[in-house]
């Protein structure tokens, strides 16, 4: 995605949508020979779209049978297939989270009415709308509305805002530029 501008997700879904299932990306970062990102193996599709559910079993560590994605990509484009939620989170055994007191997501261009309802979810399980929270906090997970699947070979590009804590109190923030391929067909 260019550097240009960038929209924020809109605030609530469409009258009447309900998620199928819930896409749960667990996103990683290897720096050996400059910055690479990849979906880890517990990635995953559930079949159902109880996203309360899921964000409280994946704060506790007990994550529902996920179905495999099937697919890994570099850089890590999200696919859709039904209405879902999208959930990334971001691999803990890195030093990274979300930066703080800033939407960890942004459109290229303006899909307010096709993703929605950003949330951003602390350590501590509290949950913050269209941003994470504030800086003696930290995010390593956001989930979001997808209001159906296009059948127009949509490519919608996005940004993650991510920060890396290089220790000392020093912290590097970096944008990472996939993909939501968002054309109805599985990988």
């Amino acid at each position: 995605m260019s550097t240009g501008t960038t929209y924020t997700l809109g605030t609530s879904a469409p009258t009447g949508w309900s998620a199928q299932q819930i896409i749960y990306y667990q996103l990683s970062c290897n720096m050996d020979g400059g910055f690479q990102f990849a979906f880890l193996e517990d990635s995953g599709i559930w079949d159902s779209g109880d996203i309360d559910t899921f964000i409280d079993d994946l704060l506790a560590n007990t994550l529902p049978e996920l179905t495999p994605l099937g697919y890994t990509e570099n850089p890590p484009n999200l696919r859709i297939t039904v209405p879902c939620y999208i959930v990334i989170e971001l691999d803990s055994s890195v030093n990274w989270r979300y930066q703080p007191a800033a939407p960890g997501i942004k459109l290229a261009s303006n899909l307010s009415s096709k993703y929605f309802g950003l949330i951003q979810v602390d350590n501590n399980g509290n949950e913050t709308t269209g941003q994470a929270p504030a800086s003696d906090k930290t995010s390593r997970i956001l989930y979001f509305g997808v209001a159906n699947a296009a059948d127009d070979g949509s490519l919608d590009p996005y940004n993650l805002y991510v920060e890396f804590d290089m220790g000392f109190g020093d912290t590097v923030p970096m944008t990472i530029d996939p993909d939501i391929k968002n054309d109805g067909t599985p990988p």
